[in-house]
């Protein structure tokens, strides 16, 4: 399999393609800087503690802000602007899959339940049709998403279900809720520890989590792309000191979270899914909609260019099937738990 020079002569990259990588040596808190340079692309890590490891697969990192910086775009947390619409309209797989989740809570119907990163409120709606007797409440911290969901889910239609925009680290429910669920969102999220300390404080006595996020080395075949698309070109200018806000957790570290967040775990695993993309155009739009810390850090009148350029650096490493569909490799971490 051919590797770009770009990315073969740095060793990061060259571990990357083997699909198991550090940062370095170093043990990280969670807050590294990925600088992509014409020359190379360079790991720094900003803090190094034991507490807890990440691979540079897992695309984590913080980068410096400066006025005027591209990434001054995105505040501290990693908050980007969202085509809601757009997003709703390229994102069938990630719905797909949260229906597969949905259908492992076995739900009564009167049950009191939070959407954390509820999106476009798509699965929500679901969720408070299955829960008639109950009461649904969709969270997101991005207020096109929830206006977007309020637009399609109007109290009229959907009487039990109500939307609130808020950062899954600062939720501010007590005792409120017996499920907590969510889907394709909380690798977003850069403390995970604080989004369970809320999740816990807004469960019931007895309440249960469930929750389906990306894991540990998922979509690397993009990344595999990107390297490519970066040793081409002048693209390397636009990402030094990228800010990238996901997190993709191995199973040891999610459960060690738990416990410390006062949470039980009772299932915590990765799972394998093949993403499956229509065809050029359909992964053009997965990459427009979800890759935003790439995407963004591109002049609004490169974007798409660039999209179409890592598409095309994507379908030559990775040909459709005969069918024209276009697979990525994709790793979810599940996770179930209770309080107690």
């Amino acid at each position: 399999m051919r590797k770009s020079r770009f990315a073969a002569r740095h060793p990061a990259f060259r571990q990357w393609y083997g699909w198991s990588i550090a940062v370095g040596t170093a043990n990280l808190d969670g807050m590294a800087v990925i600088s992509f340079h014409p020359k190379g692309i360079e790991a720094m890590a900003r803090k190094a503690l034991p507490s807890a490891s990440y691979e540079a697969g897992s695309l984590i990192g913080a980068a410096r802000k400066g006025p005027g910086s591209r990434m001054d775009k995105a505040n501290a947390r990693g908050t980007y602007k969202w085509d809601a619409a757009d997003y709703r309209d390229s994102s069938s797989q990630q719905k797909k899959w949260g229906r597969e989740l949905l259908s492992k809570l076995g739900l009564r119907g009167d049950e009191y339940v939070l959407d954390i990163g509820c999106g476009d409120g798509v699965l929500t709606a679901e969720i408070a049709e299955l829960v008639p007797g109950g009461r649904v409440v969709g969270i997101d911290s991005s207020p096109e998403m929830i206006d977007l969901a309020r637009e399609s889910y109007p109290p009229r239609d959907y009487p039990n279900l109500s939307w609130e925009v808020m950062d899954a680290m600062e939720i501010r429910f007590e005792n409120a809720f017996d499920v907590a669920f969510s889907n394709a969102a909380l690798h977003w999220v850069p403390d995970q520890l604080e989004v369970l300390r809320g999740v816990k404080r807004s469960l019931k006595p007895g309440g249960r989590a469930l929750f389906q996020l990306g894991g540990r080395g998922n979509a690397s075949n993009v990344v595999r792309a990107l390297a490519e698309l970066l040793a081409r070109g002048d693209w390397g200018r636009y990402f030094e000191d990228l800010r990238l806000p996901y997190r993709f957790c191995s199973p040891e570290e999610y459960q060690a979270w738990l416990g410390e967040a006062g949470l039980v775990p009772v299932r915590v695993e990765l799972v394998p899914k093949d993403m499956v993309h229509e065809g050029r155009e359909g992964l053009e739009g997965w990459i427009r909609t979800t890759w935003l810390p790439f995407t963004q850090c591109v002049p609004e009148e490169r974007r798409e260019e660039f999209v179409a350029l890592l598409a095309s650096c994507y379908l030559e490493l990775y040909p459709p099937d005969e069918n024209g569909m276009v697979h990525v490799n994709a790793v979810r971490l599940e996770v179930e738990a209770q309080k107690t």
